[in-house]
């Protein structure tokens, strides 16, 4: 292109059309010309070149607003259990039997083993089976939330009438674990959901050394934990 707007320029210089100082003029404003339009070119060339990387950014921002809305799903989620089960527990949560905690996005609620179970029993008894039927109209419709039922006990040595059925508190808290989630499930909680853990003695919320601590780490937690990766069954 250069080459032939050069040429037409020469020849005009030699026809006599233009004189000498405004071929000169003509030829310094082709080369600038040429000059930025080899500047958009590389340019272009390299716009083209940040396009895969664009493209990597804009699905990330994408995906990160997917996210933002999804943990927004499980707050609110969270926040409703929180308030409905704040609300049909008012007896039992006055009474601290039953005690609720919220942080970050986990909700835990914890139940005093005495509302639950007998002393070396995995038997829930009727006042426990009423509080159990509430949390599990709270946990009924969540859809974005795992259910860990959690047992733990003192550190006092499993009595002989009991190690006829418990060999240790291992098979104590693991049995109590079970029959929390049987309640929920038969209470209409979805079972893909549920967790049954015995965590035995060994996380304790309170000094084993008191009956008032004791009575701390004989509990049963079910602890609300957000499903961050869904699987088929789970959507």
């Amino acid at each position: 292109m250069k080459t032939f707007l050069c040429a037409a320029l020469a020849a005009m210089l030699l026809g006599g059309c233009v004189s000498k100082g405004e071929y000169l003029r003509l030829e310094d404003e082709l080369s600038a010309t040429q000059e930025e339009l080899d500047k958009a070119q590389t340019s272009l060339s390299e716009l083209e070149g940040l396009k895969p990387q664009l493209e990597e950014k804009k699905a990330a921002l994408e995906q990160a607003a997917k996210d933002l809305d999804e943990a927004k799903q499980r707050l609110a989620e969270l926040d409703a259990a929180q308030k409905q089960m704040e609300e049909s527990l008012k007896s039992e949560l006055k009474q601290k039997t039953i005690k609720l905690e919220k942080m970050n996005d986990r909700l835990t609620v914890t139940f005093v083993d005495k509302i639950l179970f007998d002393s070396g029993s995995a038997v829930v008894k009727p006042a426990g089976l009423s509080a159990l039927k509430k949390v599990a109209d709270s946990l009924k419709g969540m859809s974005e939330h795992l259910i860990h039922v959690e047992g733990h006990t003192d550190n006092l040595n499993i009595g002989k009438s009991t190690a006829k059925k418990f060999a240790s508190n291992w098979e104590l808290s693991s049995a109590r674990a079970t029959a929390v989630v049987k309640v929920l499930q038969e209470a209409g909680v979805p079972p893909e959901r549920l967790y049954a853990v015995g965590a035995s003695m060994y996380h304790p919320m309170g000094e084993n050394d008191t009956s008032d601590g004791r009575a701390q780490n004989r509990r049963v937690e079910i602890v609300l934990t957000p499903v961050l990766n869904k699987k088929p069954s789970q959507k």
